[in-house]
């Protein structure tokens, strides 16, 4: 231990020098190479049933909560895909568009969230808004005992979800000590 003590002692400076110079290096990637991109957030609430009914019981619950599962697939088809990209003339394909759609059951609830992730926020609130209203259509076409209802709309968010420069450049610092040291 008290080797180790005495190697960081005499190569205090060096090993700071190179952290310093990988936390910059990893904050110029992230914060000017790597592109931004910017998530939109829709949420839908599905129910079982499409009548309703003052009284809900467990079995309701637990059969809306299956559904969203159900949703989550439908979201992600090659149906709604198609329909995304012809609505809205997307230069994308299938595949680069299910890369950016997120459909996820919000805390095991019947609450579902859709999260589209771009590299231009407005494109992000377009794409969701379109999911959202294909879903309300489509939904009733497969599942025809259930339906949506949209408890927010996507938003466009200016801030970047992606890189996240602070993590990114703590990383780099944290790798250039490392090695520095070895």
């Amino acid at each position: 231990l008290g080797y180790l003590f005495s190697v960081l002692k005499k190569h205090l400076v060096f090993i700071i020098l190179v952290g310093l110079i990988c936390g910059a290096g990893g904050f110029c990637l992230s914060g000017f190479v790597l592109p931004k991109k910017y998530e939109s957030r829709a949420l839908l609430y599905v129910e079982n049933n499409q009548q309703s009914s003052e009284s809900v019981n467990i079995n309701d619950i637990n059969a809306a909560q299956k559904l969203v599962n159900t949703c989550q697939i439908i979201f992600k088809s090659g149906t709604m895909m198609d329909s995304l990209i012809a609505n809205l003339d997307l230069p994308y394909t299938k595949d680069e568009l299910d890369e950016m759609i997120t459909a996820s059951s919000v805390n095991s609830t019947e609450v579902m969230e859709l999260v589209v992730e771009s590299t231009n926020p407005r494109e992000a609130q377009l794409i969701v808004n379109e999911l959202v209203k294909l879903a309300e259509i489509e939904f009733s076409r497969v599942i025809k005992s259930g339906s949506i209802e949209v408890v927010d709309y996507g938003e466009v968010n200016t801030d970047p979800s992606s890189p996240n420069v602070p993590l990114i450049t703590l990383a780099a610092l944290v790798a250039g000590v490392a090695v520095a040291y070895v």
